[in-house]
């Protein structure tokens, strides 16, 4: 894996040193990384959004305009869940979700999310 050769002591050894098996799992786990990192980031902002707009209550409901001033981004979104035969999108551990015939969303901590 490391173009390495070496003789292996163990059948089942890949690498000829613990560092050469981290090096290569450190890489892995790199590109692994960066190949997530733009949605990540995307999630990651839309939760702290969530979380200030929150600031410490259950449940709060703001205009479309507040969300999208405040940077928040319709498009990434982690999960569906329905709660109350309502359904939200999940970011991490809230859910938001457009209330029927208005311009408003309903942001909730969701405790299972």
């Amino acid at each position: 894996m490391t173009q390495q050769s070496f003789y292996k002591k163990r059948t089942n050894q890949k690498f000829a040193t613990p560092q050469n098996r981290i090096r290569y799992n450190n890489r892995k786990a790199r590109r692994k990384r960066a190949a997530k990192a733009y949605i990540d980031r995307k999630l990651d902002r839309n939760r702290t959004i969530l979380e200030r707009i929150l600031s410490g209550k259950k449940e709060v409901t703001v205009s479309r305009d507040y969300l999208l001033g405040s940077g928040f981004d319709f498009n990434f979104i982690s999960y569906h869940t329905k709660v109350d035969n309502v359904i939200y999108d999940g970011i991490y551990e809230f859910g938001i979700t457009k209330l029927v015939g208005t311009v408003n969303y309903k942001i909730k901590y969701l405790q299972n999310g």
